[in-house]
């Protein structure tokens, strides 16, 4: 692949990520993560996308400001703050093909839950947030996929929209600076890393504005339940990936 066809490749991945992101309040990086590690390696996939999110998720904190919760944010964002160091560590660590496999496994099963999952299921007090935003932290850490566990503990909340989203960005751009802050102390912030960061950028740019049009107009559900097919087929997709590699 020449290097204009990899910019192209990466700025539209992102342009489809940042579309999510700004219609939702996450999933950007479930979908730029796997996709983006076809092109590049997963050491720099990671801190890669994590600044993409800080982009990303500035912007839609911006948008729901007034609908952001800190105090019960904090009860996530502290676990993961403890948890997000040693899942940089295990990006460091482990092996490519185990990391690959473990986000595709984490793609399916987010992506089949939220299809099957009962909406009637509830749970009516914050005891379980700390063990979300700790695991939050470790995938944050080391694939930038710390949506699950938060998203997850979210949905089974039962809050209004606004709630939800506020919350998520609360949680999501502490986590995301963390991790950030992380990747440069590791030396992760490379050269290279900051390449794809700009390769990013007008995809970004485009699917920030296209998800602000789109939030208004497509129903969230619907849009939602399409996004979760996509996934499936990216799990699928990075499995074969592994296998084939």
């Amino acid at each position: 692949m020449s290097g204009l066809e990899q910019v192209l490749a990466i700025s539209g991945i992102i342009f489809f990520a940042g579309t999510v992101k700004a219609t939702f309040g996450f999933g950007e990086a479930l979908i730029a993560m796997p996709l983006l590690a076809w092109f590049l390696p997963i050491e720099e996939t990671a801190p890669t996308v994590a600044l993409v999110s800080i982009v990303t998720g500035s912007s839609v904190l911006i948008r729901e400001w007034k609908h952001v919760h800190f105090r019960g944010a904090l009860q996530m964002i502290i676990p993961a703050a403890i948890s997000i160091p040693l899942g940089v560590w295990l990006l460091r660590t482990t092996d490519d093909s185990i990391v690959k496999s473990l986000l595709a496994v984490l793609i399916l099963g987010f992506a089949v839950w939220s299809l099957k999952r009962e909406h009637k299921q509830a749970l009516p007090h914050d005891r379980w947030a700390p063990l979300a935003g700790f695991l939050a932290g470790i995938l944050g850490g080391a694939y930038n996929t710390a949506g699950p566990p938060v998203v997850i503990y979210s949905s089974l909340r039962h809050w209004s929209p606004e709630k939800f989203r506020g919350q998520l960005q609360s949680f999501f751009s502490f986590s995301t600076f963390w991790v950030v802050m992380m990747h440069l102390s590791q030396g992760l912030i490379t050269e290279n890393v900051m390449k794809s960061f700009l390769s990013a950028i007008p995809g970004l740019v485009l699917g920030l504005i296209a998800g602000h049009v789109i939030s208004k107009k497509i129903p969230a559900q619907r849009f939602r339940e399409v996004i979760y097919y996509l996934l499936i087929v990216i799990g699928v997709m990075l499995l074969w990936n592994v296998f084939l590699g």
